[in-house]
């Protein structure tokens, strides 16, 4: 609103985020109803959780109440950030629903095209560097020159990006990743590789599981960390072009290989 007083426009700027943030619940638990054969109470929990969050930003005052908060205790910023993110996770947890849900139906329709691999890593990389120098970390390149793989440039970089993520996520600081490409006979590998914790071996077999997250009480703040589908997002998009991505047996850390069809 053009010339009003800024806070008012704070106001207006919290309740249109509150309103979206519940309409994406709203929406997210549609998706939940039609798909909760598959994933159950686990999606119950998460939905559950950003809903009080939500609510309770938009509502919620200092001295315990319910209610329109006075002006003497309005504190646009912090309410307006908690807001943000409820949307923006709501959001991510809608988006992935919808993937996993088109992957599972057979709708994603990828483009099948030769894709420089070397062109991918490089624009990749440079988008996803600068959350790796946040915490201090190094991305390194190690590529074969000339491997092309069949497949969905889009898609295969959305595959990188969540790898890559993934990565610096649960790496402490100073942390190596190091992402390689190399033509083995007939296919094209893609390799994502760090020298962090590495996942237990109970757990491998549950990696690429919906929500499921390696010891997430410790690695993961509940309001600020991802929903588990990463992983799953991953393996549907892989599985969509063909390919076929496995969690390799290494001594520290955790290498993800991803197999194309060499083109």
């Amino acid at each position: 609103m053009i010339g009003a007083p800024k806070s008012v426009r704070a106001r207006l700027t919290l309740w249109y985020l509150g309103a979206l943030a519940l309409v994406l619940f709203a929406y997210a638990a549609l998706v939940y109803i039609l798909m909760r054969g598959q994933l159950g109470a686990e999606l119950d929990r998460h939905l559950h959780r950003d809903y009080e969050i939500a609510t309770q930003a938009l509502y919620a005052r200092p001295d315990g109440e319910v209610g329109w908060r006075e002006p003497q205790h309005f504190h646009a910023g912090a309410r307006l950030d908690t807001e943000a993110m409820i949307v923006e996770r709501l959001a991510t947890l809608v988006d992935g629903l919808l993937l996993l849900a088109r992957a599972d139906e057979g709708r994603l329709s990828p483009a099948r095209a030769p894709v420089a691999l070397d062109e991918l890593v490089a624009d990749t990389v440079a988008l996803m560097q600068p959350l790796a120098e946040e915490k201090r970390q190094q991305i390194a390149v190690r590529v074969e020159s000339g491997v092309r793989a069949f497949g969905d440039r889009a898609l295969l970089q959305q595959v990188l990006m969540n790898l890559l993520d993934n990565a610096v996520r649960h790496c402490p600081g100073d942390a190596h990743i190091t992402v390689s490409t190399a033509g083995v006979a007939r296919s094209a590998v893609l390799e994502v590789a760090d020298d962090g914790p590495g996942i237990p071996m109970a757990d491998r077999e549950r990696v690429f599981d919906c929500f499921f997250r390696v010891d997430a009480a410790r690695t993961r703040d509940e309001r600020s960390g991802g929903f588990g589908l990463g992983l799953a997002i991953v393996r549907a998009l892989v599985a969509a072009q063909g390919g076929r991505i496995a969690l390799a047996d290494t001594e520290r850390g955790t290498r993800f290989s991803i197999a194309l069809q060499r083109a």
